[in-house]
């Protein structure tokens, strides 16, 4: 998916800050948008994520953990809102590999936009980022107006995050698992055949090199990418796929030529 930011006479440039307490989950995520042409600024800490928002008055998107030490992501997504909403336009996402109503109910009242599970599908992290784009520019091209376009944006996020979010976080949390079961049903074959094909071009790349049988140090080593970032790849090849392991992956790209498939 190709995701270029987006730049034009009402739009100002957008920054992203990425925040997780996994160094190695920070680092495939700002690689990948970096990929796209985003501009982004990385923390592992809620205090460190501060720092960079202060520093960086162009930061308009935030991606954060729920669960890091300390402070957690709803709480500095809470923060965040309550502290800059007045004075400066900005969305915030959170990703969490505890997803649950709980937690989608307290990210939609702490005024988080977007919620995604992990591990991160990049071609849903994409789409998510480019939609926080687009609300950022028209929230900027009505807070454009003066204070009456400040009430107007106040009250228009308001109303849109009663009226819609919920129903989307939901959809969010329960789509992803029920999109799991509906593949069990269509079949092995279908199944995977439609898991290789959703498959980013890094993700195809490390599944490559699975299916050769090299290690995730030897992967690292190809690709010039962390082991850390190799053992994140993998997972999210898995759970698209629905395979159980690496060895078997690799052997039922093999058998069934599902790589050359997906990318014929």
């Amino acid at each position: 998916m190709d995701v270029m930011q987006r730049e034009d006479s009402h739009s100002e440039p957008v920054a992203v800050l990425v925040v997780d307490d996994e160094k190695y989950i920070v680092e495939e995520i700002v690689e990948y948008l970096s990929e796209l042409g985003y501009d982004c600024e990385s923390a592992t800490s809620a205090d460190e994520a501060r720092k960079k928002f202060f520093e960086r008055k162009d930061i308009k998107v935030v991606i954060t953990d729920i669960k890091m030490p300390g402070e957690d992501g709803i709480t500095f997504a809470g923060w965040l809102i309550d502290s800059f909403e007045a004075d400066r336009v900005f969305e915030v996402a959170v990703l969490t590999g505890h997803g649950s109503h709980s937690n989608a109910i307290a990210a939609l009242r702490s005024g988080v936009r977007e919620y995604l599970q992990k591990p991160v599908n990049l071609d849903q992290l994409a789409r998510c980022v480019e939609k926080l784009v687009e609300r950022v520019n028209r929230r900027s091209e009505i807070r454009g107006g003066g204070e009456i376009g400040v009430k107007l944006d106040s009250v228009a996020t308001s109303v849109s995050t009663m009226a819609s979010d919920l129903e989307e976080i939901k959809g969010s949390v329960m789509g992803q698992r029920g999109g799991q079961a509906t593949r069990g049903k269509e079949g092995v074959q279908g199944g995977l055949v439609e898991g290789f094909a959703r498959l980013t071009k890094r993700q195809r790349e490390v599944t490559e090199l699975i299916a050769k049988g090299h290690s995730n140090y030897q992967i690292a080593n190809h690709l010039q990418i962390s082991e850390n970032t190799v053992k994140l790849y993998v997972s999210q090849v898995l759970a698209l796929t629905g395979v159980s392991n690496r060895t078997q992956l690799a052997l039922l790209a093999n058998r069934h030529g599902l790589l050359e498939e997906s990318s014929g």
